[in-house]
């Protein structure tokens, strides 16, 4: 019995992605869409292996259904009808709607009002069961949303920068330029001729930039005066993090 639940469930996980494709929903999100038809289909044979009836048994499935739907949409934030669309279609009674539709044609009236009724309570519970999810209140589906990490621009220590060459090194084969690189920046930035500016996202050094720094002389009004010259390079931002707005923060940072 276990075995054919298993089954099953694979099944109705299965089902529920190729859903997914037809609805076309994002490749992202199919695993949570089978997550979530699985769970629906274990929790309505769990229900009818415990007693209860069909239309008892689709109505905890809808409502498990619909819950993990919208913790899911908070989530992964987007419309929880991304998840219940195809999560909810094991539980459509598709069998018995073809039943009553095929004892109809071939006169068989009781066998038809039979299955129809069945097809009729097997909706009405899943109505139920969406209906009375959906009028839980948005805050309480709010604790599933993911927290924002905080992203902070900085000037880099000493310790930063070993943190982030030392990496650099781990991550490149040619680990001897990039010790001589490491020997070389650090040692700008001690002499007062550099300056390395870091982008920190939860931790992650996710950007970075360096600031060259060059004595130079202007005339002004007269007189001679010493300036610097600032020189903006090595601009680099992990890939994944690209076109999010993170180096242009740490841009607005260092000019400012």
């Amino acid at each position: 019995m276990i075995g054919k639940l298993i089954i099953e469930v694979i099944a109705s996980a299965l089902g529920t992605v190729g859903f997914s494709v037809m609805f076309g929903i994002p490749r992202k999100l199919y695993f949570n869409c089978a997550l979530i038809g699985a769970a629906g289909w274990l929790v309505y044979k769990g229900a009818i292996l415990l007693g209860a009836g069909v239309s008892l048994a689709v109505f905890l499935a809808a409502v498990v259904i619909v819950l993990s739907s919208r913790f899911t949409a908070v989530y992964r934030q987007c419309p929880a009808t991304v998840f219940l669309i195809a999560g909810i279609f094991p539980l459509v009674p598709g069998a018995q709607i073809y039943w009553a539709a095929y004892y109809l044609v071939t006169n068989q009236l009781n066998a038809a009002l039979s299955s129809g009724i069945t097809a009729l309570k097997v909706m009405i519970a899943i109505v139920l069961g969406i209906v009375f999810v959906f009028e839980i209140p948005y805050k309480v589906f709010s604790i599933a949303k993911p927290r924002k990490k905080k992203y902070i621009c900085k000037i880099a220590t000493l310790d930063e920068m070993h943190q982030k060459w030392d990496a650099e090194i781990e991550r490149h084969a040619e680990k001897e330029n990039w010790i001589a690189w490491k020997a070389e920046a650090i040692d700008h930035v001690l002499a007062g001729r550099a300056a390395a500016y870091y982008g920190i996202l939860g931790g992650e050094i996710i950007c970075e930039a360096t600031a060259k720094l060059y004595p130079d002389f202007a005339q002004s009004s007269g007189e001679t005066t010493q300036e610097r010259v600032v020189e903006l390079c090595a601009f680099r931002t992990v890939r994944e993090y690209r076109g999010k707005g993170y180096f242009s923060r740490l841009l607005d940072f260092m000019q400012n």
